[in-house]
């Protein structure tokens, strides 16, 4: 059975006359009658023949209170007598509502209930950007598979940057309240410009698991994505893939432009992003000893927070990362671990270059029971030129002191590897790699491949970031 895809278009769409699923031309009256059942009435003079019942097109009744939004399963009657089977019931029994099938919708804040009322694989179609000046909250259906889950795109995203921009210039404004499992959230830009910010999506509720953000621009907010300093209230188990943050402000009590805890176990993942010009870039928090994190292909930069980066799940994987210019004292680390229980952590194939303190430390409530270390590069961090600068370890294996800066330019978003001999060079081709693997030639160090590496070493990413190089896993 088809699902509803809702299109949100501000050039051709209306909030007050379509549901934005089903014939391209929206038919719509003032006329339906909704009970406490599948069965909704319509006693406008239309035509519904051309509706589809395969559960593409949906129906919108500007109800006062509760659902609006419904696919729609059968239609039976005629014009002035129309019976319309919905999927979902709606929650009153009301008369003389206004209503819509098919066209466009306006705006996602004028079609803030749709967030509530949407199912299992419906999609929400942002075409156009827009302001908005009020918190749209999003519940929903419960899935464990978020192959299912709802998703929230653009379809006209070609290029890096076109992403339809959702905006705030309203103080003190929460864009997003997520509070549901399973959501994918894609192709769209957001930014806030208000005297007093706050966050893009704070998590609703602890039952914020399952989140997807993909591809997305995040830029302004004191968060980006808060689910782990607003407790109780915590997203766990998602991902942030393809993405950019940056000049999130952060408060003294939630600094992290992006934060997950694992509370209820399971791991978080940030992969293949760039996180830049924030206060701190990224915390991850957990309480479970099964609680993890994976950290794989991002750049963070410029980030000017004492601990930009804070890890403190029981297992935690930072592979393949470029660490520049971040922190804000000499005995401070550009990645912490922190906190209990610390199980396994993992290091490899990072490069960490002109941080303002160590590149790596480790509290003395977060040493891991089993730490691997190995083939890191560093270059000038703590201000000493040269030189490995760990707090409490020591070098690892394969690891790498510099003696020239790796990075052909350290300007958005680059950091590609240059030719300098004890520099990009001595970068190229030294990530782990399977032993006795003859065919996997060993990728390059860092987020950004040089495009000789591995198997793992395609470049590209639409901010210009390659996948890890030369890492299997």
């Amino acid at each position: 059975m088809a699902l509803p895809t809702i299109v949100i278009n501000s050039g051709t769409g209306s909030d007050s006359a379509a549901s934005g699923a089903g014939p391209s031309t929206a038919i719509t009256g003032v006329l339906a009658a909704t009970h406490t059942n599948t069965t909704v009435n319509i006693t406008d003079a239309v035509a519904l023949g051309s509706v589809l019942t395969n559960g593409s097109a949906a129906l919108w009744i500007n109800t006062g209170s509760g659902r609006q939004w419904s696919g729609i399963t059968a239609i039976s009657g005629s014009s002035g007598a129309w019976v319309v089977t919905v999927a979902n019931a709606y929650t009153a029994t009301t008369s003389g509502q206004t209503w819509g099938i098919g066209g466009q919708r306006a705006s996602m804040a004028g079609s803030a209930q749709l967030f509530v009322d949407w199912q299992l694989g419906w999609i929400v179609d942002v075409q156009t950007g827009e302001t908005i000046s009020a918190t749209i909250t999003m519940t929903g259906p419960t899935v464990a598979n978020t192959a299912l889950s709802p998703i929230i795109t653009s379809t006209t995203f070609t290029t890096w940057g076109t992403q339809p921009l959702i905006q705030t210039a309203t103080n003190s404004t929460v864009m997003f309240k997520v509070g549901t499992t399973g959501l994918t959230i894609r192709n769209l830009s957001f930014k806030n410009t208000a005297t007093t910010r706050s966050d893009c999506f704070q998590a609703l509720s602890a039952s914020g698991v399952n989140i997807t953000w993909s591809s997305c621009i995040f830029d302004g907010f004191v968060q980006a994505i808060n689910g782990s300093n607003n407790v109780p209230n915590q997203f766990s188990q998602c991902i942030l893939e393809s993405s950019e943050v940056k000049n999130c402000t952060g408060t003294s009590g939630s600094p992290s432009a992006v934060s997950f805890n694992e509370a209820t176990g399971g791991a978080c993942q940030v992969i293949n992003c760039y996180i830049h010009s924030n206060v701190s870039a990224l915390y991850m928090s957990g309480s479970t000893a099964g609680s993890g994190g994976n950290v794989y292909g991002n750049v963070f930069a410029n980030n000017s927070a004492g601990t930009p980066v804070t890890l403190s799940p029981a297992n935690v994987s930072f592979i393949n990362n470029t660490v520049y210019n971040c922190g804000a004292g000499t005995t401070l680390g550009a990645i912490t671990f922190t906190g209990t229980p610390i199980g396994v952590a993992s290091i490899e194939n990072n490069i960490f270059a002109s941080n303002a303190g160590y590149a790596i430390a480790i509290a003395s409530s977060g040493i891991p029971t089993a730490l691997l270390i190995r083939n890191n590069a560093y270059y000038s961090n703590n201000g000493n030129g040269t030189g490995l600068d760990l707090l409490t370890i020591s070098k690892g294996l394969g690891d790498i002191t510099l003696t020239a800066s790796p990075f052909v330019s350290t300007s958005t978003p680059d950091f590609g590897l240059n030719s300098t001999a004890g520099g990009g060079t001595a970068c190229k081709g030294k990530a782990a790699t399977v032993p006795n693997a003859s065919a996997n030639t060993a990728g390059d160090l860092g987020a950004i491949p040089s495009g000789g590496g591995g198997s793992g070493g395609a470049s590209g990413g639409l901010i210009n970031l390659g996948m890890r190089g030369g890492f299997t896993d």
